[in-house]
């Protein structure tokens, strides 16, 4: 508690040095209409492909993607929010691996505004409309870390110093307990 907090200088300082460290990938935040073909067989793969091809047809017909969303989504979470699925960040092994290569490509070639052709997946057929398309880039000091993160790299770099003086802090309490123990301590060591 009796850190003080790092004026401007140091926190430029440590920006200095960390800062092609802080850089946020190629991220897109989208919506979907989503059909899913998990567990199904090949025919029922080929019906919900007809029904994904049905409903991007109703899009290029001048159909209302949130309506849309509402009657062929499968996803019931972004059903009610016009198929939100949120930001995804093009370097997020994870959403890469489930999804598929391939799919990761495609959604990551569309720009903003743009609304895909039905695209497959490892887990369906997928119509996409991105909303943001945001390039990779080094943050900036007053930057947020991310879209979904609120702190700028100026707080985050704060808080780092502190929490590093803190550790240092505690490191030396511990240090002089353990030595004013073993001045009162009396240790006898037998061989």
């Amino acid at each position: 508690e009796k850190v003080a907090p790092p004026d401007e200088e140091a926190i430029r300082e440590r920006y200095r040095k960390i800062a092609t460290r802080l850089v946020n990938p190629e991220i897109i935040r989208f919506n979907q209409i989503f059909i899913s073909t998990v567990n199904k067989s090949q025919s029922q793969v080929d019906a919900l492909r007809a029904k994904a091809e049905e409903a991007h047809r109703k899009l290029r017909q001048g159909g209302d993607f949130s309506a849309l969303v509402t009657e062929y989504t499968d996803d019931p979470n972004s059903r009610y929010s016009g198929g939100d699925f949120g930001y995804l960040a093009r370097d997020d092994a994870r959403a890469e691996a489930y999804f598929g290569e391939e799919f990761f490509r495609q959604l990551f070639s569309l720009r903003e505004n743009q609304v895909s052709e039905v695209l497959r997946s490892n887990i369906g057929f997928h119509i996409v409309k991105v909303r943001e398309h945001i390039d990779a880039k080094i943050l900036k000091l007053d930057d947020q870390l991310s879209p979904t993160n609120r702190m700028t790299v100026r707080e985050y770099i704060s808080r780092l110093l502190i929490n590093e003086r803190q550790q240092r802090l505690l490191q030396q309490a511990y240090a002089q307990v353990v030595e004013e123990l073993r001045q009162e301590a009396s240790v006898e060591i037998f061989n």
